[in-house]
């Protein structure tokens, strides 16, 4: 499922968990990928994502505005219903409200859906379906009960090796030289 990517290996491990916990029928957790900028985050999550067969929907939270935002121009046309991975990139600077509504919605317990209130109606979160990664920089800005919900895998900084090999895989126009 990682392949080439380099290093990173304890996240390669817990998500390939995930990922055979999927494939044998169980409900994937709510993950939270957490490091600093440029570790991988984003492309380990769009690879969990077609590996467990989904297609990914990345959102940016910096551009919700509020959770009736989410569900009217978000959750309903795109994520209801489908088999989707959804990340949640930036996840510190998700909307007050809309992290009330997750407190509910992943307060599951194994749980295969989980039906919330939202405005005059209702939606349903199918975890059968549905899988949801988020991301953040900067874990210390969540809000607690929401982290507690939620499985967390920590990416580590590279070493001069791994940065290295991948140096060598993106700039393949070089020639390079051992050591």
């Amino acid at each position: 499922m990682f392949g080439e990517l380099v290093g990173q290996e304890e996240v390669k491990t817990r998500l390939g968990f995930y990922k055979q916990a999927h494939d044998a029928g169980s409900i994937i957790p709510p993950i939270m990928l957490n490091g600093a900028k440029g570790l991988g985050k984003t492309e380990f999550a769009k690879r969990f994502g077609k590996g467990i067969g989904r297609k990914l929907l990345e959102i940016n939270c910096g551009t919700i505005r509020n959770s009736e935002q989410f569900f009217e121009q978000v959750f309903m046309p795109v994520i209801a219903g489908q088999e989707i991975c959804v990340l949640f990139d930036e996840c510190h600077a998700l909307p007050k409200d809309l992290v009330e509504v997750f407190l509910t919605v992943f307060n599951t317990e194994g749980a295969k859906t989980k039906q919330v209130s939202v405005g005059e109606g209702f939606v349903n979160f199918e975890f059968t379906k549905q899988n949801f990664l988020f991301a953040t920089t900067e874990l210390h800005k969540m809000f607690d009960p929401l982290k507690d919900r939620m499985t967390i895998v920590d990416f580590t900084t590279y070493d001069p090796d791994e940065l290295g090999s991948i140096i060598q895989k993106k700039v393949d126009w070089v020639e390079y030289e051992d050591g």
